[in-house]
């Protein structure tokens, strides 16, 4: 037992299906649903904390990652606008995961993002159409348009945006070494 009476927990139940963890200063794991999903989590696994519930707005959901800003104040995220397709970076107050603005990563489907060596963002947009209501059903693959964008940290803005000569290409994850080169899978 912890203080309050509230018993140390290294479980959780959770819905459906997470994606990615992404791991906090203070020992917290930010656990982002599956792709389309409607939930984050942020919990202290062996805390007496309460875990923290963040649900996607109606008309939204989350695609899987996020990423917090660098200065640790905001929480950067993957969604769709359910309605357009459109795809979203949501940006998050970090403490307590309201939606603070919506900036879109001027394709469909996002899914991974990080930071580059300058501070900025970049966005996979894995440009799969689907159709909202059965999930990730594919449609109109004809029309595919997977990209990486470039957007402004602070604003938003686009900076830059890329495609690959094959269309059928989706790009999804990412990495990169601290000062090194991008990697897409």
């Amino acid at each position: 037992k912890h203080g309050h009476g509230l018993e140390a927990k290294n479980t959780i139940d959770r819905p459906p299906r997470a994606h990615a963890l992404l791991a906090g200063p203070d020992g917290a794991l930010l656990v982002v649903a599956r792709r389309p999903g409607d939930w984050l989590l942020r919990w202290r696994p062996g805390a007496a904390a309460e875990p923290q519930w963040a649900w996607a707005a109606p008309e939204r959901a989350f695609n899987g990652h996020a990423l917090s800003s660098a200065d640790g104040t905001r929480l950067f995220t993957t969604e769709t606008d359910l309605g357009s397709g459109a795809g979203l970076v949501g940006v998050r107050d970090a403490r307590t995961l309201d939606l603070l603005a919506e900036w879109p990563t001027h394709g469909i489907d996002p899914h991974e993002l990080l930071m580059d060596a300058s501070g900025q963002l970049i966005v996979a947009n894995g440009g799969v159409p689907t159709q909202p209501e059965t999930g990730r059903a594919k449609r109109a693959l004809a029309r595919m348009d997977s990209s990486l964008v470039r957007l402004h940290a602070g604003s938003g803005q686009l900076l830059g945006q890329w495609r690959l000569e094959d269309q059928r290409l989706s790009l999804r994850h990412l990495a990169r070494l601290p000062a090194g080169p991008l990697g897409i899978a």
